[in-house]
């Protein structure tokens, strides 16, 4: 509670850095677990039976380790999701719905097991946050800068890079 009464501090003489203070504290309290697990549910079930080169399964040696690597819960979900709209069926839209449905589904039955599903990031058992439009809009910019399927060539789709504010 002194932490956040400090973060309101700030905001009132700096709110833009007051914000991202108050961001980073909902991520490292983990607030968004449900919707980074609710993403990784969807990768899971999106990548099943397929395998890495190495025989292993693609989601445990891939996609579990990308999300695990990132460092806010919108990463995370970009990490989980970045190879089910160029390696399956799916498009952005779609998987995107898929997570929505997922993360309903945890909000409507919260005592359910989805807390252990992956060892990601934590969850204080309070309120489940929902992405907002403009998350979700930021979060499929990143996919489809991350889709090699959307550019003409391998040198354009490492150009776009560049041109990138994520990296």
């Amino acid at each position: 509670m002194l932490y956040r009464d400090y973060l309101a501090h700030i905001s009132s003489f700096d709110p833009v850095e007051g914000k991202r203070r108050f961001l980073d504290l909902e991520d490292s309290l983990g607030y968004w677990s449900p919707v980074v697990i609710s993403a990784g549910m969807v990768a899971r079930e999106v990548h099943q039976g397929q395998k890495d080169k190495g025989g292993n399964d693609y989601f445990q040696s891939h996609l579990l380790p990308v999300a695990k690597s990132g460092f806010t819960w919108k990463e995370k979900i970009v990490g989980f999701l970045h190879d089910s709209i160029e390696d399956t069926d799916y498009d952005l839209d779609s998987s995107f719905s898929m997570v929505k449905t997922k993360l309903n589904d945890i909000a409507a039955s919260p005592d359910t097991d989805w807390k252990e599903e992956f060892d990601i990031m934590p969850f204080p058992g309070d309120s489940i946050f929902f992405p907002s439009e403009d998350d979700w809009k930021e979060m499929g910019e990143a996919l489809m800068v991350l889709n090699h399927k959307t550019a003409a060539t391998r040198e354009e789709y490492i150009q776009r890079f560049r041109k990138t504010r994520w990296l």
